[in-house]
């Protein structure tokens, strides 16, 4: 019988090679030892709680896509949002709530048609929703009790020097552990904007970025990330009046991004003068390749802000909500928030279409 923490390797392994199902199992099967081991909500248990929340994010993605799901924006503003799912907080419900669904899909009839099938896998994912939202809220609970109230460090000074080892032996200290406590939120977000939850997406992408703006310099991808992320909820967020900050967070990426494309450009003509360390030590192709992306993501945010100029965001969508340029808002989603494999192993400055680490459960 595997230990918990062979669990949690193969886990990632897993994870890395979109296995996402998979990973998750194992992540709801190591969850169930953890909490028998340590407690309820014990401090290690964060990361693997994040870890199984963002599993079953990925499954929801890529099973939408499988199935033919438009992954546009909606503006519709939704009549049940996510928080307001009845179900146990305690991660104690994780191990019934796969038992029980490993029940249901037992008795389901298996001369069901196509049409059938494709329901119960829309009615699957949106359990998979509300569950991701569950895991993560408590793995967020759990780090601003690390942290400290509302995840900052305690007025007590040195006192209280907040700090998590981890059940693979990392050692997390304080700005990592808000970093991390910005990754829950950015996941929650996630969640909402796969929901069309705009709001409760727009409120946690802006919890995510008042984190990451105290702790990243000026020119980090990950920032234009967070502001991204908020504008493009804030967008679609259900009071028109709140719709009208969108633009000035995307205008904020494309600040950031325009701030680390001079750094390149410094690079790339051979001056290190006043450059940042982590991007001094870039080959020159990498430096060449980073800054072609980077420009072309401007590109694409010079589009959206001139979109933005010709038909505000207040106006941006037709009758049904929906926005008058869909595949400039495609394209912009999977440049900015694109899911990669490496999530699991992310670092406090990666790619902007850095989603950090995802996890799922078994299903028949």
């Amino acid at each position: 019988m595997s230990t918990t923490r062979e669990q949690l390797d193969e886990a990632t392994r897993l994870f890395a090679h979109k296995q996402f199902e998979a990973a998750s199992d194992l992540l709801a099967d190591a969850l169930e030892s953890l909490r028998e081991e340590h407690g309820e909500d014990a401090p290690v248990l964060a990361p693997v709680l994040h870890q199984y929340g963002r599993a079953l994010l990925e499954h929801v993605i890529r099973v939408a896509g499988a199935l033919g799901g438009s992954s546009e924006i909606k503006g519709s503003k939704q009549e049940s949002r996510i928080e307001d799912i009845d179900a146990d907080t305690s991660s104690k419900s994780l191990g019934k709530r796969k038992a029980k669904d490993e029940e249901q899909d037992e008795e389901q009839d298996d001369g069901q048609g196509s049409d059938g099938e494709e329901e119960q896998e829309e009615e699957e994912d949106g359990d998979d929703l509300g569950l991701a939202f569950i895991v993560l809220d408590l793995s967020r609970v759990i780090y601003e009790r690390i942290l400290g109230a509302n995840g900052s460090s305690s007025s007590a000074g040195e006192a209280h020097k907040p700090e998590l080892r981890t059940l693979t032996d990392e050692l997390l200290d304080e700005r990592a552990l808000r970093i991390e406590l910005a990754d829950v939120h950015n996941d929650l977000g996630d969640v909402g904007l796969e929901n069309e939850n705009f709001e409760q997406a727009s409120s946690d992408y802006g919890e995510a970025l008042k984190i990451l703006q105290d702790i990243l310099p000026s020119h980090s991808r990950r920032l234009a990330d967070a502001q991204l992320r908020l504008g493009l909820a804030l967008e679609f967020h259900p009071e028109v009046e709140r719709r009208a900050d969108a633009e000035k967070h995307v205008r904020l990426a494309r600040t950031v991004l325009n701030t680390r494309a001079d750094i390149l450009r410094k690079l790339s003509e051979g001056t290190t003068e006043d450059v940042p360390e982590e991007l001094a030590k870039l080959s020159k192709e990498k430096v060449a390749d980073e800054l072609k992306d980077v420009d072309e993501l401007i590109g694409e945010l010079n589009v959206k802000l001139e979109e933005f100029r010709t038909a505000p965001p207040t106006t941006a969508h037709d009758a049904a909500g929906k926005s008058v340029n869909p595949a400039l808002e495609q394209a912009i989603r999977e440049a900015f928030l694109g899911v990669q494999a490496e999530a699991f192993s992310r670092k406090p400055e990666q790619p902007v279409n850095d989603l950090s680490t995802r996890v799922k459960k078994k299903r028949k």
